[in-house]
């Protein structure tokens, strides 16, 4: 059916006749009667109203069927994580760019497309975020669900940091709540005590472990307004140790999962750092760990769940892969190119992770 016969049917229904709907919205009774003959378009500003007097949404008006279209986009979603999990950056980007043009009404399509050239373009060294910038205001200016409007905010902070806009990021991070008042702190000692509920408490969990993990970093790479390091050399590598055993001690089952990497990065700088010292031994046993969380990584089943105990049976689900290849592929150019490791090269124990890495080494295709 037309907007003017949806219109019409839904003014009948509410036993209204074309004066007194004309009445209620300020305007004439021959507008109304040139909508409900599809003559003229009722202005975009008339159709809260409509909805309103009418006690239906606009999609109702409009015509749009919610169900349906709901279905399509979940598929367009679902189409857009695939390309991503592949790093097929620019498809995803055309996906979500094309679904919209579907669906242009679509909220959730328009963060997920100011996400995905985000993610695009900062790879790419691109800082027009024009785009991007349009699709969050526009979020912001209409939606009403505030965590479609927060993801937005979030984007579009981080849209302008890549921008290096830094006054208009502050200004977006503003906006943002305290942490003191999200839902998952609210929902901490509220979740139903059942099998749901612990899922809620484990995801909790492992998003704090990782902020943990990204806090400890941030505190040990931290510079004076001089450009040198805060903490000395002992005391940052004291910190990367602690960010190792941070991941082994809450999985002792050996189920690290996507927090390999976090460990696999410690013990890259662990054993940078002993080679700037010239301690061959320690920087060789580093990067054996180093390697093994690198393999464990990138050949984790990301459908798999936990065992360890804090965890157990909750599934953090997969990861991007960044454009120089999976974790495997650049610990294996460090091993063999990189002119730190070159003291080390030649040893049997560095030809042997050598030969490990590079079997599960993968750099994915370049895109058009």
């Amino acid at each position: 059916m037309s907007i003017g016969s949806n219109i019409k049917s839904l003014r009948r229904a509410a036993d209204l006749t074309q004066e007194r709907l004309a009445e209620l919205l300020h305007i004439s009774a021959s507008a109304v009667s040139q909508w409900e003959t599809d003559r003229v378009l009722p202005d975009v500003t008339q159709i809260p109203l409509l909805a309103n007097i009418f006690g239906v949404s606009a999609d109702v008006i409009l015509g749009i069927d919610p169900e349906r279209d709901r279905e399509k986009i979940e598929e367009i979603l679902a189409r857009s994580r695939e390309a991503r999990d592949r790093v097929e950056l620019s498809k995803r980007t055309s996906i979500l760019r094309e679904g919209l043009r579907e669906h242009p009404r679509s909220y959730r399509l328009m963060y997920e497309l100011a996400n995905a050239i985000v993610c695009e373009y900062s790879r790419k060294g691109i800082k027009e975020y024009g785009e991007v910038f349009d699709l969050c205001k526009r979020i912001l200016a209409e939606c009403t669900d505030s965590t479609v409007r927060l993801q937005a905010l979030d984007i579009l902070g981080v849209a302008y940091d890549y921008a290096g806009m830094k006054k208009e990021m502050l200004e977006v991070a503003e906006q943002m709540p305290p942490m003191r008042y999200t839902k998952e702190t609210f929902m901490l000692w509220r979740w139903e005590d059942n099998e749901e509920g612990l899922r809620k408490l484990q995801e909790f969990f492992g998003n704090t472990l990782s902020d943990l993990d990204q806090t400890l970093w941030l505190i040990s790479t931290r510079r004076n307004e001089e450009g040198q390091f805060v903490y000395p050399i002992e005391e940052r590598t004291g910190l990367w140790e602690l960010r190792v055993r941070l991941v082994e001690l809450f999985f002792p089952d050996g189920d690290y999962y996507g927090n390999a990497q976090n460990a696999e990065i410690a013990c890259g700088f662990l054993a940078s750092a002993a080679l700037t010292k010239g301690d061959k031994e320690s920087a060789i046993r580093w990067l054996q760990k180093a390697c093994d969380y690198a393999i464990h990584f990138d050949t984790y089943d990301f459908e798999a769940s936990h065992t360890s105990p804090v965890l157990r049976g909750y599934c953090g689900g997969g990861w991007l892969m960044e454009r120089e290849g999976n974790d495997s592929a650049q610990m294996l150019h460090y091993l063999l190119h990189d002119k730190e490791t070159a003291p080390i090269r030649d040893d049997p124990r560095i030809q042997e992770l050598i030969g490990r890495v590079r079997q599960t080494a993968y750099v994915p295709r370049a895109e058009e």
